[in-house]
């Protein structure tokens, strides 16, 4: 399984939080983030959202 994208939730009013999950390989999450976080930081400045990574368990 290369990576999954689930599509965030319709809001339905101004104001209203959506949430986009990615699931990605643990191979790849280093890459992700990249040298002292300098991907991620990058990927929330151009969004203007925040990040919240965490290692999920086998299914």
């Amino acid at each position: 399984m290369a990576g999954r994208i689930e599509p965030p939730a319709l809001a339905g009013s101004f104001g209203a939080i959506s949430t986009a999950k990615i699931s990605v390989e643990v191979s790849l999450a280093g890459a992700m983030i990249g040298k002292g976080g300098v991907n991620s930081k990058q990927i929330c400045r151009q969004t203007l959202e925040t990040l919240n990574l965490r290692e999920l368990s086998n299914r």
